[in-house]
C-alpha cells in the first residue's frame, strides 16, 4: 500500500517569483530570455553532443522546425544520427523520424502546428552529432539527477537562465571513462567569471554558485575545455538548485517545461533497496499561472494506488514517496500541471517504478550460488567453443556465451558463438549474452531466454553490455531485468557498466553490477581502486564483479603478467565478488598466441585465486588504503572465516615501498605468506613488510 499524503514540498529552495519568461507557451512550456550575455571573445560555434537526449524545439509561427544535423563519427562507430519528433498528442500517430548517416550533414524539416513546443528525441549512440534549429529554439536538458549534457572532445559555450530572486545553485562537471578529464568555467552575464571546476584527479566536482545582486532574471554561460597535457573526450555539465536545468548553443535558444522530474531509481529489490520517490521542480511558480501538481501512481494491475494534489505557491521541489507493503511488479506514475480550476492539463510527465524479487541463487552476503554452491566466477569473455577445453584446463569456471537456441535470423559472432551446451560439456557455467540475439527485452531476446532457462549450466544471465556507454533508457533496463526475475526466479541477473559517473543510475537495473576498468596503456593501475570504490560509495547495496583489461589499447604495449597479477588482486581487495576478464579472442589478437606470457600468469593467478575461494567467497570485512612514501598507498583489505583470516595487500606504483600495515582488531601471532613459503610476526598488531614495484602479498592465519 503506498501512504497518503506522502507527497510533500521539501522547502523553499530559494525565494522565487516567476523565472521572468520571454512568453508562457502553450502546452507547458516556457520560453526563456532575460539580459542576454555578450557572446565569448573567442570558441568554436558547436559542441560534439552524444548519446539519447529529449531536446526541445520550437519555431514560433512557423509551421516548419528547420534544422541542420551531423552526424560526427567517432572511432569505429558506424551508428547514423536518428532524431524523432515526438507527436504532441500522446494518442497520436507515431513520432516522424529522420536520420543523418555517419560523416554527413543534412538540413532536416519538421512540419509542425505554430506555437507548438516539440519534444525532440536525439540519438547517434556512441557517436556524436552537431545540431542547430534554423529558425527558431532549440535546448537539451543539464539536469543533476536527470539527463546532463553530454559531449565529446569538442567544447563551445553553452547558456543557462538564472531566474529572478535566485541565490544559489549548483554545477556539476564530469569526466567519464579511464583517465578523461575536463575543465569548465561559469561566466555572469556581464562577462566575469563566477566559478570554475576540473575533474583532474576525480571523477566529477560540483560547485555551488552564489548569485550576485542583479545577476538573476538573466542568461548566463558555462564553457568546457581541455586541460593541457590530459586526454579530453566524453564530459558533462548539469545543473540544479536555483536555476532552469536546460541549456542552449545559442543565447536566444533557451526553453524549458514548467516543471522538470526525476526518480531516485527505476527499478528496486525486495529487501535491498529503499523505495524509489520523484522529484518534481518547479521552473515557474504554478499558482501565479493558476496550476496546480497533481500526482497518481497505478499499481501492476492497473488500479490507481494512490492520486493526490499538491498547491505549491512558489518554486520549490515536490517529493513524492512510497511507502508501505508493495508487491512485485510495475507500478506507473505521473506528474501532470492542471488548472486550479477547470482541471485542464497543461503538462504531463510519466514514468515507471519496477519492484523486483530477489534471486534465489544468492547468498544472504551477496554470493553468488550456482545450483546451490557458493561460487566464486572466474570468468573469460569471448571464448570460441574450440577453446574451451582450453580455458577450463587453465582454470577458468565460466564463459561468456549465447542462449544457444536457433535465432530467427543469422547474426555475425565469430569470436563469441558458443552455447550454453557447448561450455557445460566443457565443465563450464556459462554468463548468457541475451543481448547479443537483440534488443534487451526485445521478442528475440525473450525467445533466447525462454529456450535456455531452465538448463543447469546458467550461471547468470547478462542483460546487456555497457548501456551506459549509449544511455538506453533505464526503463528498458529495468523492464528487461523484471522480465528475468519474474521468468527465473533463481539465477541473477548482471550488466556492465563502462562509465563510474553513471554507476548510480543504471546499478538499480541488476542484481550484479559487473564493471569493466580498462586502465593499462591510458591511466594508472590506481583507477581501477578509484573505480570500484566510486560504485560502493554510490550504490552500496549492490554486488559487483570486476571486468579486467588483458588486451592491449591501439598503439599500446601488452598487459604484462605483473599487471595482470596486480589488476586481480587490486579488486578483490576493493570488493569485487567474482572476476571476468576481457577478452581471450577478438579481431586482432588471441591470447594464447599474442601475449603468451600473460596467458601464463593467467593460469597462475587462477590457480592462487582457487586456493583463495573459501576466503573469496565472503565480503571483505574492511578495506583501506595504507600511505606510503609520497602519494603512493598499499590497498588492503581483510576476510575472515571459520576463525581464520586473510589479509591482502597491492602496492599498485611503479616503484618499490615498505610498509606499515595495522590490522586493527586481527588477534593472531603470526601470518603464512602465501604462495612465498614465508611467516611474519604480528607481536605489536601490524604487519611490516616490502613491496616491489605492483607487488602482492597474501597474508593468512588464525585468530586466537
Amino acid at each position: 500500500m503506498i501512504g497518503r499524503n506522502t507527497a510533500r514540498v521539501m522547502g523553499i529552495l530559494a525565494v522565487m517569483t516567476v523565472g521572468r519568461a520571454d512568453t508562457l507557451l502553450e502546452q507547458g512550456y516556457t520560453a526563456l530570455g532575460g539580459a542576454t550575455p555578450p557572446p565569448p571573445p573567442s570558441g568554436i560555434a558547436q559542441n560534439h553532443v552524444r548519446f539519447r537526449t529529449e531536446a526541445l524545439v520550437y519555431a514560433g509561427d512557423a509551421d516548419v522546425i528547420r534544422l541542420a544535423a551531423t552526424c560526427v563519427k567517432i572511432g569505429r562507430y558506424g551508428s547514423p544520427l536518428t532524431l524523432k519528433l515526438l507527436p504532441a498528442d500522446a494518442a497520436s500517430a507515431e513520432p516522424e523520424t529522420r536520420t543523418v548517416p555517419p560523416g554527413e550533414t543534412v538540413e532536416i524539416a519538421f512540419s509542425v502546428t505554430p506555437r507548438t513546443v516539440r519534444r525532440l528525441v536525439v540519438d547517434a549512440r556512441r557517436n556524436a552529432y552537431t545540431l542547430r534549429c534554423l529558425n527558431g529554439r532549440l535546448a537539451f536538458p543539464a539536469e543533476i539527477g536527470g539527463t546532463p549534457f553530454h559531449c565529446i572532445r569538442r567544447a563551445a559555450p553553452i547558456y543557462f537562465f538564472v531566474p529572478e530572486g535566485a541565490r544559489r545553485f549548483q554545477v556539476k562537471l564530469e569526466g567519464e571513462g579511464v583517465g578523461e578529464v575536463a575543465s569548465a568555467k561559469i561566466f555572469l552575464p556581464g562577462g566575469a567569471e563566477a566559478a570554475k571546476l576540473s575533474t583532474l584527479g576525480t571523477f566529477e566536482q560540483t560547485v555551488t554558485v552564489d548569485v550576485p545582486t542583479g545577476a538573476d532574471n538573466a542568461l548566463w554561460r558555462a564553457e568546457a575545455a581541455r586541460i593541457p597535457g590530459q586526454l579530453f573526450e566524453d564530459f558533462t555539465i548539469s545543473f540544479a538548485g536555483d536555476v532552469v536545468p536546460y541549456v542552449s548553443e545559442s543565447p536566444t535558444g533557451l526553453l524549458a517545461p514548467l516543471f522538470g522530474t526525476s526518480t531516485s531509481a527505476v527499478a528496486w529489490q525486495v529487501g535491498r533497496d529503499p523505495a524509489p520517490d520523484i522529484k518534481v521542480r518547479l521552473h515557474v511558480p504554478l499558482a501565479e499561472n493558476h496550476l496546480r501538481l497533481a500526482f497518481s501512481v497505478r499499481g501492476p494491475n492497473g488500479n490507481v494506488v494512490q492520486e493526490e494534489t499538491v498547491d505549491p505557491k512558489r518554486a520549490c521541489e515536490v517529493v513524492l514517496n512510497l511507502s508501505g507493503a508493495l508487491q512485485p511488479g510495475e507500478y506507473a506514475w505521473a506528474v501532470s500541471a492542471i488548472g486550479a480550476t477547470d482541471r485542464r492539463t497543461s503538462l504531463r510527465r510519466e514514468g515507471i517504478w519496477v519492484l523486483v524479487p530477489r534471486p534465489k541463487q544468492m547468498t544472504a552476503d551477496d554470493g553468488v550460488l550456482c545450483n546451490g554452491k557458493p561460487f566464486f566466477p572466474r570468468g573469460l569473455y569471448h571464448v570460441s567453443p574450440e577453446d574451451y577445453a582450453l580455458v577450463a584446463a587453465h582454470g577458468f569456471n565460466c564463459v561468456q556465451t549465447s542462449a544457444g537456441v536457433p535465432p530467427t535470423k543469422e547474426r555475425a559472432q565469430s569470436w563469441c558463438n558458443g552455447s550454453v551446451e557447448q561450455a557445460a560439456a566443457a565443465g563450464l557455467k556459462s554468463c548468457v549474452a541475451l543481448y547479443w540475439s537483440g534488443r534487451p527485452n526485445g521478442s528475440e531476446w525473450r525467445r533466447q531466454f525462454e529456450g535456455i532457462r531452465a538448463h543447469p549450466g546458467v550461471l547468470a544471465w547478462m542483460i546487456q553490455d555497457e548501456p551506459d556507454g549509449r544511455l538506453v533508457p533505464l526503463e528498458e533496463m529495468a523492464r528487461s531485468y523484471a522480465y528475468i526475475r519474474a521468468n527465473d526466479p533463481e539465477r541473477p541477473a548482471y550488466t556492465c557498466l563502462c562509465r563510474p559517473t553513471t554507476y548510480g543510475r543504471y546499478g538499480h537495473q541488476t542484481d550484479y553490477m559487473s564493471l569493466d576498468v580498462y586502465p593499462i596503456g591510458r591511466a594508472p593501475i590506481t583507477q581501477i581502486a578509484v573505480s570500484l570504490e566510486r560504485a560502493q560509495h554510490v550504490m552500496p547495496r549492490v554486488p559487483f564483479w570486476f571486468i579486467g583489461q588483458i588486451w592491449p589499447w591501439p598503439k599500446k604495449p601488452n598487459v604484462t603478467p605483473a599487471q595482470h597479477r596486480c589488476m586481480t588482486y587490486l579488486a578483490l581487495t576493493h570488493g569485487a565478488r567474482g572476476l571476468m576478464w576481457y577478452s581471450f579472442r577478438d579481431p586482432g589478437w588471441y591470447i594464447p598466441e599474442g601475449n603468451p606470457p600473460l596467458w601464463d600468469m593467467m593460469r597462475a593467478v587462477n590457480t592462487e585465486v582457487a586456493e583463495l575461494e573459501p576466503f573469496l567467497l565472503r565480503p571483505n570485512t574492511w578495506e583501506k588504503a595504507v600511505p606510503v612514501e609520497g602519494e603512493d598507498a598499499v590497498h588492503v583489505s581483510l576476510k575472515r572465516t571459520d576463525g581464520r583470516v586473510c589479509v591482502i595487500a597491492v602496492n599498485p606504483a611503479d616503484r618499490a615501498h615498505d610498509a606499515v600495515i595495522p590490522l586493527g582488531d586481527v588477534k593472531a601471532d603470526t601470518l603464512r605468506v602465501q604462495f612465498e613459503d614465508r611467516s611474519l610476526s604480528l607481536a605489536d598488531g601490524v604487519i611490516r613488510d616490502h613491496f616491489a614495484p605492483l607487488a602482492v602479498h597474501v597474508y593468512i592465519g588464525s585468530e586466537r
